[in-house]
């Protein structure tokens, strides 16, 4: 159980009711022995049976046991953690002495060590394409895509803007969306943090009369004072055009994107994730041809 994929899949049948995430408890150090609440240390067999809302678990765990290797240093207690990158971001090779260029410093982006193959799959069809062989059906292997992941072999994930990588886990879909994976275990990630920012600011947009893949519009005769018969529009612009015309002059208005957040195809393939299964009209067509889904219904809106 040293290792934190096998502690996580013990929580298969942990209470829904229970006050404390399993996640949190399981990259703690402990495993789920099965009865009530119960879970015990992988390293020095301490168990934790009651939980009350806002617990934080390594606190629970120095307390109980404050020399557990464990919590003295989990890099030395033969802990293998999920996130195969983790706590060694490549950072900032000057060293700052001084408390404020420190705090500056810790500002600044930090990756968790980009390679030659992670600047390959920031191309979104290169990261699809790495999904060919992903079996897991508890998460959207699209959604994983347009929150920077791509499959790099064996169950293995990673993220091509911060290069942080999770190991093999059963069941991913049972940890949270991708993008709250992303967030969970590389808090420090610049792309899943712009991305969650976008969201956000999105569902804050003032609504709009909700448009659903199978309406269409009424079709509304315009008014003829004329005797002339009408020519269709095609003729009519054409001849506006030879006449010296601007595009304005045909009745055109550009007055850009509604919903500029949702410009990007990756932004609006990322409202779908929740879409419903039964619905005939497939996310990647909606988003290609410039919907994004408002998460009601089967309602969409043009971007």
């Amino acid at each position: 159980m040293n290792q934190e994929t096998n502690r996580l899949n013990t929580f298969t049948n942990w209470p829904s009711s229970a006050p404390v995430d399993p996640i949190r408890i399981a990259k703690a150090g402990f495993f789920y022995t099965g009865q009530g609440t119960e879970v015990e240390c992988f390293s020095c067999g301490g168990k934790i049976s009651e939980w009350n809302y806002g617990d934080q678990v390594m606190w629970r765990h120095r307390r109980m046991d404050p020399n557990c290797a464990f919590v003295v240093n989990p890099l030395l207690s033969g802990n293998v953690p999920l996130m195969i990158s983790e706590c060694n971001p490549v950072r900032n090779t000057e060293q700052r002495t001084t408390s404020e260029n420190s705090q500056q410093n810790s500002e600044q982006p930090v990756d968790y060590g980009i390679s030659e193959e992670d600047e390959m799959y920031k191309s979104e069809a290169l990261r699809l394409l790495s999904f060919v062989n992903w079996d897991d059906t508890s998460v959207s292997r699209e959604e994983l895509v347009n929150v920077g992941f791509y499959h790099a072999g064996e169950g293995r994930i990673r993220c091509a803007w911060c290069g942080g990588e999770l190991a093999p886990f059963r069941n991913l879909g049972s940890l949270g969306t991708p993008l709250e994976i992303h967030r969970m275990y590389f808090p420090r990630c610049e792309y899943a943090a712009d991305l969650e920012e976008l969201r956000r600011n999105s569902d804050l947009s003032p609504p709009m009369s909700p448009l659903s893949p199978s309406y269409t519009p009424p079709m509304q005769s315009p008014s003829n004072t004329s005797d002339k018969p009408q020519s269709s529009g095609a003729e009519q612009n054409a001849r506006v055009v030879e006449a010296g015309g601007e595009w304005r002059s045909l009745g055109v208005v550009g007055g850009g994107a509604r919903h500029p957040s949702r410009a990007a195809l990756a932004a609006r393939l990322a409202t779908f994730e929740r879409w419903p299964a039964d619905r005939a009209q497939a996310p990647r067509t909606l988003a290609d041809a410039g919907f994004f889904y408002t998460g009601i219904d089967d309602q969409v809106f043009i971007y």
